[in-house]
């Protein structure tokens, strides 16, 4: 018997218990698919980025459209990958833990389509004069969504260490300032560098404000898990809150509000530290009931 079978969790449907196992980092996924489409493209001289970049008259082709996504997979050289996959690495685990695996995979992709749709309309001066002389540009790099997971680590842990070239020590805040405003700067055109697209990397920051502010939830609305959109189609679960001699108040509320959140967002919404805590707690509950046995 373990906590599914107790009086804390029921469900009308005929699945009675969920396995919990330790997700593999999304973080790390992204990252392997950015560098083996970059050795795809270096290495072996495939030309993979002329297929996921994104141009300037994308709009206008449908069979493109995908590429509003998929540029930010490709990177132009070693330094540009490696910089934002390092800072990917660093930042963006704290974040995927906040969220979750899917949320945050929903986050970064989403990121990285507002930055390219923002991008795109910058663009189209290009289409209607100077692209005839001047041909077409193209984008391509995840510096957009990776300013999107900076201003959201520093939304959610402002007061977080971090060392900048890992040796300036400084709050998570002031490097989320830092990074906009450097970004400002280059759309203002005082810091001269062509191949920068300073107007990516704002919209990656302005999207991840909006997405904090607003309390968004894309998990929620894309498998219907909303409370407020689709109560018919997801499971019933009830939670009981008597209390348990075996657990402390403070880990009585703990897995009911982890309880509570699988009937309100669905499994998936869970956390790696909450699928955690969930699945120790029912293995502690299952070794005391095999010992009163």
């Amino acid at each position: 018997m373990g906590l599914y079978d107790r009086d804390y969790f029921h469900e009308s449907t005929q699945e009675r218990c969920y396995r919990f196992r330790r997700p593999r980092s999304l973080v790390l996924t992204i990252i392997l698919v950015n560098l083996m489409i970059f050795v795809l493209n270096d290495l072996f001289r495939i030309p993979v980025n002329e297929f996921l970049m994104l141009r300037a008259d994308a709009f206008f082709h449908p069979t493109r459209w995908p590429t509003f996504l998929t540029y930010g997979f490709a990177h132009a050289n070693f330094s540009h990958i490696f910089g934002n996959m390092l800072v990917l690495f660093f930042l963006g685990m704290p974040v995927e833990q906040k969220y979750g695996q899917r949320e945050f995979l929903l986050f970064y992709l989403a990121t990285i389509l507002f930055g390219g749709v923002i991008w795109e309309l910058a663009q189209l001066r290009e289409i209607f004069g100077a692209a005839e002389e001047a041909g077409i540009s193209a984008l391509l790099g995840a510096s957009g969504g990776i300013c999107g997971v900076v201003i959201l680590m520093a939304l959610n842990f402002p007061r977080v260490s971090v060392f900048l070239y890992g040796i300036i020590e400084m709050p998570m805040w002031c490097l989320g300032i830092m990074y906009v405003l450097l970004d400002v700067v280059g759309v203002l055109g005082l810091q001269k560098d062509a191949n920068v697209a300073f107007m990516v990397h704002l919209a990656g920051a302005a999207f991840a404000l909006i997405y904090f502010l607003t309390g968004m939830n894309f998990s929620s609305f894309f498998n219907g898990l909303s409370s407020w959109t689709n109560k018919r189609n997801r499971p019933n679960y009830s939670v009981y809150r008597g209390d348990d001699a075996s657990l402390s108040e403070k880990e009585q509320a703990e897995i009911d509000r982890i309880l509570q959140k699988i009937t309100e967002e669905g499994k998936e919404s869970l956390t790696w530290p909450e699928r955690r805590k969930l699945k120790k707690a029912s293995r502690d509950y299952q070794h005391r009931n095999q010992r009163k046995d």
